[in-house]
């Protein structure tokens, strides 16, 4: 009896078991948040720029902050969206190298344009046959407008230093 006493107790401990790992747990889904991304909200604001100068880094954090954005504790993720941004082709840099200087939204490239260019290098190849034999006709004139051009700057060149005299002390 002792054996299967226990055999009882050990068959509902286990199935105790089964059931807690059969149990899923409920995963309620997470909802977005209300407010856009920063790199959403960096490129609403240039677009909403009215300076034909483009925005510069400061303007766009200034109006960031209004859109109560902490601008002190994302200042350098600001700063690198925008290069990205920039590299992409998203934001075109008007003035300054980096995160610095001014930007605007850049202006989307139809794919229209595209085809034209693609037709318009067949069209040149074609024209430009005549047009280098015409070119090899007008050298001559050139090299003697070239010549002038040389004489002048080597006068410029040619100055005369002091020499520097040491000091004794």
């Amino acid at each position: 009896m002792t054996d299967t006493a226990a055999a009882d107790t050990a068959l509902p401990a286990a199935a105790a078991q089964t059931k807690a790992r059969s149990k899923k747990s409920v995963v309620y889904p997470c909802s977005k948040p209300a407010v856009p991304k920063l790199d959403e909200q960096i490129l609403k604001v240039v677009a909403d720029g009215s300076d034909r100068k483009g925005m510069s880094l400061a303007a766009i954090m200034k109006a960031l902050a209004a859109k109560v954005v902490d601008v002190e504790m994302r200042g350098s993720l600001i700063r690198f969206i925008i290069k990205r941004n920039v590299t992409n082709g998203s934001l075109k840099q008007i003035k300054g190298t980096g995160a610095s200087g001014s930007f605007k939204v850049a202006e989307k490239q139809t794919p229209g344009k595209q085809t034209s260019s693609k037709k318009s290098p067949i069209a040149k190849q074609t024209a430009k046959a005549p047009a280098g034999k015409e070119a090899a006709a007008k050298k001559p004139k050139s090299p003697k407008k070239a010549t002038g051009a040389k004489v002048k700057a080597a006068k410029k060149v040619e100055k005369p230093r002091a020499k520097a005299t040491p000091k004794s002390a």
